[in-house]
């Protein structure tokens, strides 16, 4: 079940809805005056010519652009992080940390290397929320480095696994390949709480297909090609929806998974509501042809 969002959610969403979303060109001459604004905030003394100070205050109105136009790209990514994060962090505490990941987003954006905004903003956001739920959400603080590298275990186990079904990584050899000591892997293992849900199993679905979560990549890749295709993908599917209600978003996070949580069945999801189950698939699908109308031509 989804977790019941604060008043002030609702607030918010209704105030970040007046600023538009930005062109392929607004990001580009938006990113050009930021970088400008930048440069001369991070220099030595003030701006000192009248073309600097005329810089510097257009550039600082093009970075506060840049950050309220993508919001709704930190609510969607935030909004399926609720269910990971306990009872340490709501909804607008995992936004304040995404928007974090935004600001240093708009800070390192280099458009000349082709991609969208979004999409590069997509893995800072998303680092961003992660880090703010590993740090807040332990009795025990563990240090980036540790969660890092529990990560890449955690990715390396996986790995193994699908390679080598019904057998498991053992710790050593784990160990050999990330080029760490076996004792200090083991430690952190040990301080990790939620490690163990890292390995359960998700729920299987009634066979009814998965053709928007096989669209979702969970990591980055390292070929950067494919990450830029993966996000890209992922981030239209997250902006496409804010297009559908709140109920038609709830079946689709619950039934994909998206929101964290585990896969539910259709069967599942229909007795909660107290409906039938063709009714449910009915709005799943509903939902994907409504959100197939605003993807853009990379996911078609």
């Amino acid at each position: 079940m989804p977790a019941a969002y604060p008043d002030s959610f609702s607030d918010y969403l209704k105030l970040i809805g007046r600023y538009p979303l930005l062109t392929p060109s607004q990001e580009i001459e938006l990113s050009r005056q930021a970088q400008r604004y930048i440069e001369l905030r991070d220099t030595e003394g003030k701006p000192s010519t009248p073309e600097e100070r005329r810089d510097f205050r257009v550039g600082k109105r093009a970075f506060d652009k840049m950050i309220t136009s993508n919001l709704r790209l930190v609510v969607n990514i935030a909004k399926r992080f609720v269910s990971r994060s306990g009872q340490t962090l709501d909804v607008m505490d995992l936004i304040q940390e995404g928007a974090v990941g935004l600001h240093r987003a708009v800070e390192l954006f280099d458009s000349s290397r082709g991609y969208k905004f979004s999409t590069y903003s997509y893995w800072w956001i998303r680092q961003a929320i992660c880090r703010g739920i590993d740090q807040n959400d332990r009795m025990i603080r563990i240090p980036i480095h540790v969660l890092e590298k529990l990560h890449k275990l955690m990715k390396l186990r996986e790995a193994y696994q699908r390679e080598n079904p019904g057998k498991e990584l053992t710790l050593q050899e784990a160990a050999k390949r990330m080029n760490v000591k076996a004792e200090d892997l083991a430690l952190a293992m040990e301080r990790n709480g939620r490690m163990n849900s890292l390995d359960s199993v998700a729920m299987t679905k009634d066979g009814d297909g998965s053709a928007l979560v096989e669209l979702i990549a969970s990591e980055q890749p390292e070929d950067q090609e494919s990450y830029a295709s993966d996000v890209e993908q992922r981030e239209a599917i997250d902006l496409a929806m804010a297009h559908i209600s709140e109920e038609h978003a709830e079946i689709l996070n619950r039934y994909y998974g998206l929101d964290g949580g585990p896969e539910e069945t259709l069967q599942a999801i229909a007795k909660t509501k107290g409906v039938s189950r063709e009714r449910i698939r009915q709005k799943r699908d509903t939902a994907l042809r409504r959100i197939g109308r605003h993807l853009g031509p990379a996911l078609r």
